[in-house]
């Protein structure tokens, strides 16, 4: 009884700053989407820690983009140009929005990549240690079909 009693005093000192720590990522956004249509992949960042996340910035994946570049169309360069953040304090969220279109040519029948956030977390300005998250996106991609008269 005592090895018990011992084992959830630790556990729960153990588990206590793990619970501290969550910052969540959720993503909104078409299962399917016809090649050629515009896609809007919302996301929201929500700092349920207590602590600072600084100078973060969110992307997509760097390998999608280097394989299919001429296959996708925005009017922002998600790689070059990420969203950025400057500071999300403790309890606070960050919501914004990825468009991208994936032209008819793009030899995908389903596109498959991660949302990536990176910063720096805790007390110190810029973070005291890095800190890395992402979440992963699956589009089926349809082709337009011509009826037939």
């Amino acid at each position: 009884m005592k090895r018990f009693v011992i084992f959830m005093l630790v556990f729960s000192f153990i588990l206590h700053p793990v619970l501290a720590e969550y910052v969540e990522l959720t993503l909104s956004y078409p299962s399917n989407v016809e090649k050629g249509e515009e896609v809007t992949i919302t996301f929201e960042i929500i700092n349920q820690s207590n602590e600072r996340l600084w100078d973060g910035a969110i992307m997509i994946e760097e390998s999608l983009m280097n394989k299919y570049k001429p296959y996708i169309q925005s009017d922002r360069d998600y790689q070059n140009n990420p969203f950025k953040v400057a500071i999300i304090e403790p309890g606070q969220s960050i919501k914004e929005t990825f468009v991208l279109t994936f032209k008819e040519a793009i030899p995908l029948k389903e596109v498959k990549f991660n949302i990536v956030f990176k910063c720096g977390k805790g007390s110190c300005r810029g973070g005291c240690r890095p800190f890395y998250l992402e979440k992963p996106v699956s589009i089926a991609l349809l082709e337009e079909r011509a009826e037939a008269i």
